[in-house]
């Protein structure tokens, strides 16, 4: 019965562990914190209090603005838009470009905000 009960408690540890994790991520979420790799265009950041916040960093973020906005405009395709991007100073694999502007979480709307 002891032999049981020593194996079963690392389980219930992990399970627990896996609850609070997931908990905490949407929290953090719901609280309108950044999860995840800084979207490019972004720095992380640091304020004199300690809180973290994602901040514009130029020239990239204006370049990626322009970008977003020339995708949404349906004029150019997004291979087009890559290499002027590329010609104008953006730092990035294709794909990695293509994988900015297919994510919800490019923030273009809310530029000034710190988030």
């Amino acid at each position: 019965m002891m032999l049981a009960f020593y194996l079963a408690a690392p389980e219930v540890e992990n399970d627990r562990r896996a609850s609070n994790t997931f908990h905490g991520m949407r929290r953090a979420k719901k609280e309108g914190r950044f999860l995840g790799i800084t979207p490019a265009g972004y720095i992380n950041k640091t304020s004199e209090a300690g809180k973290k916040y994602i901040e514009l960093h130029e020239p990239q973020a204006s370049i990626m603005k322009w970008a977003s906005e020339k995708l949404a405009e349906g004029t150019f395709n997004a291979e087009q838009i890559y290499k002027m991007a590329k010609e104008k100073g953006v730092k990035m694999y294709q794909k990695q470009f293509l994988d900015e502007h297919q994510e919800p979480a490019v923030l273009w709307q809310n530029c000034n905000s710190k988030v």
